[in-house]
């Protein structure tokens, strides 16, 4: 298994610029902490997949696929790459829960629980979240 620094290393500088370009806010320092529409949910993207890698114990992308259901549901509530890394080193099942909630996986790579967020409006008209509400999704 090729450790991530590894193949970022070996990214070349035009498929870098594609990527940021793609993701402007991919160059912030501040990754356990992302910002932006949907960043919470492409950060909780990229850290199933090297979870899925990791249990896999290959960077294959057949074998990664494999295990994507299986690192985001079922097992010990964990919420950061190092807590779930850990617990695959020890053998056990993990449940990753990110930044954008529970991410829980159906065998098919589909959500099976889908994330709302309600807001409304103060007395100034700022936006602040009222609700967050979770729909079961039937396969």
């Amino acid at each position: 298994l090729r450790d991530a620094t590894d193949v970022i290393a070996t990214i070349s500088n035009r498929l870098r610029e594609q990527i940021t370009g793609v993701a402007a806010r991919a160059l912030v320092t501040t990754v356990d902490a992302p910002t932006g529409y949907f960043s919470t949910n492409a950060y909780d993207c990229v850290v199933l997949i090297a979870l899925a890698a990791r249990q896999a114990g290959t960077d294959a992308p057949r074998a990664i696929a494999n295990q994507m259901a299986s690192v985001s549901s079922g097992g010990r509530l964990c919420s950061t790459y190092a807590d779930c890394a850990a617990l695959i080193d020890q053998g056990l099942q993990i449940d990753y829960n990110g930044r954008s909630g529970a991410v829980d996986l159906s065998s098919t790579g589909d959500l099976s629980r889908a994330w709302f967020r309600e807001f409304r409006f103060d007395e100034s008209g700022r936006e602040y979240i009222f609700n967050d509400v979770g729909i079961e999704i039937s396969s």
